[in-house]
């Protein structure tokens, strides 16, 4: 029995001595193993980026501000003004677009950087928005159907309480045929 005793004891020791420098390692660095990191509390993401959608509510040569429906949380409900640089992508109604392109009470949707001053350069900018307008300052019509004739003769359309007998249309008569 003394024997089984020291062999438990050696094991013990062994595996002790395996496991202890790696219980060091995980305390000297806290990024791995269950614990939380600073990445993990913030669900993977970094403060240092953005997004955020709303409507645009002032445009300036390299800039335009908006008020944030959506996107980070903590922009909600805030307006803010969104630096545009040569390497913005930028896109409105599907086509490439510049800054000057924007109008007020566009639809838009930023993905960004924060710098550590508070300014917010986007990388991506998608907006929607009413068609542009032409050089009249009329906004470009868009086709639609005329609207067809109604043939509907069963209601009252004398405005006298009568109904009026439809009358028959050279194509609804019968021509004879030779």
């Amino acid at each position: 029995m003394s024997s089984f005793k020291s062999t438990l004891a050696g094991a013990a020791v062994a595996a002790l001595v395996v496991v202890a420098p790696a219980a060091a390692a995980l305390a000297d660095n806290p990024g791995h193993g269950h614990g939380q990191s600073s990445t993990h509390a913030n669900h993977g993401k970094s403060k240092a980026h953005f997004t955020a959608n709303g409507k645009v509510t002032a445009v300036d040569a390299d800039s335009f501000t908006m008020h944030v429906k959506g996107g980070s949380k903590d922009l909600h409900g805030t307006d803010v003004t969104v630096t545009v640089t040569d390497t913005t992508k930028m896109r409105r109604n599907g086509a490439k677009a510049q800054v000057s392109d924007l109008q007020v009470g566009d639809r838009v949707n930023v993905v960004g950087s924060r710098g550590s001053d508070g300014t917010m350069t986007a990388r991506h900018v998608n907006a929607h928005g009413p068609a542009a307008t032409d050089t009249s300052g009329t906004a470009t019509p868009s086709p639609s159907a005329s609207p067809s004739p109604s043939s509907d003769t069963s209601g009252d359309t004398t405005g006298d309480g009568s109904t009026p007998t439809p009358s028959a249309s050279p194509s609804d008569s019968a021509s004879p045929t030779v």
